[in-house]
């Protein structure tokens, strides 16, 4: 998880209009916690914002368990036939990919889930839109 302190998190503003819409740290952090735990999202939306925290896989390293079937659905709360089905649906839309990789821990490699552009694109819209909210 992000830092919750006071940094900002993007890119210096190219104007000084958008330099009061630059998200803090913490209100990612914040919209990312709420997202997460929140049952009235969607469970596709919620997943997605957990793939972009989590990252993707590095080149060349073992998987990371948080990023299979079992790590989201245990991340979320939720059962682990519920995630397969949602993310089968973010895969056929191009918002996820999944590749075969060792994860520690596992004989066999296991599918591993990360975003595409466009579901990070997906997921940042959506944590902006969210740390606007008020709790």
């Amino acid at each position: 998880m992000a830092d919750p302190s006071g940094v900002v998190a993007t890119a210096p503003a190219d104007s000084a209009s958008d330099r009061g819409t630059a998200l803090t740290f913490r209100k990612a952090w914040e919209a990312r916690r709420r997202i997460a735990l929140s049952e009235e999202v969607r469970l596709s939306l919620r997943i997605v914002v957990l793939l972009d925290q989590l990252g993707p896989p590095r080149r060349g390293e073992l998987g990371p368990s948080e990023n299979t079937q079992q790590g989201i659905s245990s991340s979320l709360s939720v059962t682990q036939g519920a995630v397969s089905k949602v993310l089968s649906r973010l895969a056929a839309a191009d918002i996820v990919r999944r590749d075969r990789l060792h994860v520690p821990g596992r004989l066999r490699r296991l599918r591993v889930y990360s975003l595409t552009q466009t579901g990070a694109i997906l997921a940042r819209d959506a944590v902006t839109r969210f740390a606007g909210r008020q709790p």
